[in-house]
């Protein structure tokens, strides 16, 4: 049996593993939830090889443990939600597997949505960071200083393995929301592109998709202070929000409840008077699919809509062309309106 889990996990390691061999590998996964003491120690024996040549390599350990891993460090992901998304077998075979086995299925959806590049050495700074990029699901981390992190489908958080004492910051790209409840007295600081976001004890969501038409920041609690390079576009307390529009720099405020900040982390998308195109935009993120807008101009057209992940792609769009008195044409993952 060893030697065959063996040969499993190294066509895992690879990723050369068949669906079959998902299977197999998932199912001995599995006796190491329940406590199968000789598979743990085969397990633990496998691994120890492994990681003498593959020090980051992202594995399950012998408690059925999630374990990420790069040189001399070690961080972990927790309470993974899955939502609809491709209809590509590999996914299919997560979410079939997901329904015998549970948590152990995270190794795979990890490993295929969720990207870890390891210490990317930055030219400015002896302190090396990494990137956490998220694909159609969302995945929660806590960072160094104890601050938690939630980021949405198609995001990329750039951190530092440790922060500095004087400050603590981050790059973003995508959607995240962030709870600092750090003692620190060094601000939080969080680069989007030209826009950055300096907080210290808060909690507040950040949208800020390179593609979209605006960026956004909602403060939950605590001071949130924006601005553009010098410039300061303002400060936000709890149940505030902040829109930049990218075209022309326009500003808008506006008060927000805080239960509706961040509840995509529920699965709740919702929208008030937001453009189409980046409410579309947001739609191909959670479905990974494919959406064309026919004319130009529905893309300046502002809509108030809401919709939940779990219900289907298709019903979704037919309900947005319905208030937006468009039509819908397409299936499987590409679809236009017209």
């Amino acid at each position: 049996m060893e030697e065959r889990i063996e040969y499993l996990l190294r066509q895992y390691e690879k990723n050369n593993c068949s669906r079959e061999e998902l299977e197999e590998l998932f199912s001995y996964i599995n006796g190491l939830r329940a406590g199968d003491q000789s598979l743990k120690q085969a397990v633990r024996n496998i691994y120890d090889d492994i990681k003498k040549n593959h020090p980051s390599f992202t594995y399950v350990d012998e408690n059925g443990k999630l374990v990420l891993t790069g040189p001399d460090d070690q961080s972990a992901f927790s309470d993974k939600t899955l939502v609809s998304g491709k209809p590509k077998w590999k996914l299919l075979v997560v979410v079939t597997v997901s329904c015998i086995i549970g948590f152990c299925t995270l190794i795979w959806i990890v490993r295929k949505n969720f990207s870890v590049v390891n210490y990317i050495q930055k030219p400015t700074t002896s302190n090396p960071s990494k990137k956490i990029s998220t694909k159609v699901q969302q995945g929660r981390l806590s960072l160094s200083d104890s601050t938690e992190v939630w980021l949405n489908a198609n995001s990329v958080i750039e951190i530092p393995d440790k922060f500095s004492n004087d400050k603590r910051e981050i790059t973003l790209n995508g959607e995240a929301f962030f709870s600092s409840r750090s003692s620190s007295s060094a601000p939080l600081i969080i680069h989007c592109g030209r826009i950055t976001i300096t907080a210290h004890s808060s909690a507040f969501n950040i949208k800020a998709y390179p593609k979209d038409k605006q960026l956004s920041v909602s403060s939950v609690s605590g001071k949130i202070r924006v601005t553009r390079g010098s410039d300061l576009l303002g400060v936000l307390a709890g149940g505030q929000s902040l829109k930049v529009n990218k075209d022309d720099d326009n500003i808008s405020r506006k008060a927000v409840s805080s239960e509706n900040v961040a509840s995509w982390r529920e699965g709740n998308m919702k929208y008030e008077e937001e453009f189409l195109i980046d409410i579309i935009a947001d739609i191909e993120r959670v479905y990974g699919i494919n959406v064309t807008l026919s004319d130009a101009a529905f893309e300046r057209m502002r809509v108030s809509f809401s919709f939940t992940k779990d219900t289907p792609v298709a019903r979704v769009l037919e309900n947005l062309c319905a208030i937006t008195n468009t039509q819908l044409d397409g299936e499987n993952d590409e679809f236009i309106i017209l």
